[in-house]
């Protein structure tokens, strides 16, 4: 945990702690105590936090880009002959980057990278992670080295994860939304994680499993680098 408070109130600031911690029968472990001027930087959960400014420790940063890059690397699509599965494509990839950008919503729970570090107000980082990913997009054959319209922003998702209505706003990529079985069925075959042609086969409970599974996963990997990097 961390305490802030006024340099001459430390000494009894601390008396009052251990005596709460004894009758818990526990202590401070003097080896993972620190004790820091607010004027030095210091690092908590992932945070940098500094005097006037909080940010993201450098290797959590590193990691977003890691999966941003990943993602441009190994699931830029092929460039089809056929204009229509392009167009297909490019919604499905740009679907999922936003998901990376923005984090996700399920069962009125957020996830991901800007959610969990939502709390910065070092907004020069998201600035530059929006034009890293801009860098990226000038660098696709597939995009025609030029940004995608429906990409979504660091900068925009930030402030609009302030607002009240966060978890009903479209910019936020909700799981929600896909509550009939044909919205389902739409998301797998898009992703090839069903046959098209057999899809209709299927019960709804089947297809609700099979969109469960991919949902846990894609929200596990939302958060695995998150809580790797924050401790």
């Amino acid at each position: 945990f961390l305490l802030i408070i006024d340099n001459k109130k430390l000494s009894k600031v601390l008396n009052i702690l251990n005596r709460k911690l004894k009758r818990l029968s526990l202590e401070l472990n003097q080896d993972k105590t620190s004790i820091i001027d607010l004027e030095s930087s210091f690092e908590y959960l992932g945070y940098v936090i500094k005097k006037d400014k909080i940010s993201v420790r450098r290797t959590s940063i590193e990691s977003q880009i890691k999966k941003i890059a990943y993602h441009f690397k190994h699931k830029t699509p092929v460039i089809d002959e056929s204009d229509i599965v392009n167009r297909k494509n490019k919604k499905v990839f740009i679907e999922d980057l936003n998901e990376l950008i923005t984090g996700a919503i399920s069962e009125d729970k957020r996830y991901g990278w800007l959610f969990y570090y939502s709390q910065i107000t070092d907004t020069k980082l998201l600035y530059i992670l929006d034009r890293i990913v801009e860098k990226f997009f000038m660098r696709s054959d597939f995009f025609n080295r030029q940004v995608h319209p429906d990409r979504k922003s660091y900068v925009k998702a930030y402030y609009l994860m302030c607002q009240p209505d966060v978890k009903t706003n479209n910019y936020f990529h909700n799981y929600a939304n896909y509550d009939t079985k044909s919205k389902q069925i739409e998301y797998l075959i898009a992703r090839n994680l069903i046959d098209p042609e057999t899809a209709n086969d299927l019960n709804a409970e089947e297809i609700k499993i099979k969109f469960v599974e991919n949902r846990e996963k894609k929200l596990k990997n939302l958060e695995r680098d998150v809580h790797k990097n924050k401790s």
